[in-house]
């Protein structure tokens, strides 16, 4: 949901960390500009006028439902020294090839010094704000060249940032993420003797 008083989006983090590239990116680079725009309004709309991040109780399926299946939900670890994979949408295991939920971003990538993933983590755990990222893709589909992704902070104990929600859009010139192709395939895909409808896990 857009709000009168819209997060500025010259605040948010741009960084390509694609091979060769290594640095900032712009506005401009991002391909599905109106639906990361949407979610950066959706969380600042989520954040209370005292607090510096939304609580993570905000984050509820029925105001999230054509995102769902590209959501990663991620929990602060030892004040930003690690974070663990809490809630990963379906769609994610299936473009990655693996299961995510319940391991460490260090484990799965390593530690900052190497890994643009767990860098991203770090950048956005110290920043506190809204960080776009692009990254190379590493997984089975040889269509898809690389991910951008939302992360976006979330308060937890005490008021501290606790969490982090991610947005996943996989990057391909076959299959570009958006909530109407998604539903669009689910209806193709669908048996013709079963009845079609929507509900918020799509």
């Amino acid at each position: 949901m857009v709000t009168a008083s819209a997060f500025p989006l010259d605040q948010i983090g741009i960084y390509d960390f694609r091979s060769g590239k290594r640095g900032s990116g712009s506005w401009a680079d991002v391909q599905d500009q109106s639906r990361l725009k949407e979610l950066v309004e959706w969380w600042y709309d989520k954040k209370p006028d005292d607090g510096l991040w939304p609580d993570k109780d905000a984050v509820l399926p029925d105001g999230l439902p054509h995102h769902l299946p590209h959501i990663v939900f991620t929990r602060v670890l030892q004040d930003g020294e690690d974070f663990l994979f809490a809630v990963l949408g379906g769609h994610i295991d299936e473009r990655m090839g693996r299961k995510k939920a319940g391991q460490t971003v260090s484990a799965l990538h390593g530690l900052p010094e190497i890994s643009a993933m767990a860098r991203a983590y770090e950048i956005t755990y110290q920043s506190g704000v809204p960080s776009i990222f692009f990254f190379d893709y590493e997984g089975p589909s040889t269509a898809i060249t690389g991910t951008e992704e939302l992360f976006l902070p979330f308060a937890g104990a005490e008021g501290r940032l606790g969490y982090i929600l991610t947005l996943v859009n996989f990057l391909d010139d076959h299959d570009v993420y958006t909530p109407e192709t998604r539903w669009q395939k689910d209806e193709a895909n669908a048996p013709q003797n079963t009845p079609k409808t929507k509900d918020a896990t799509r």
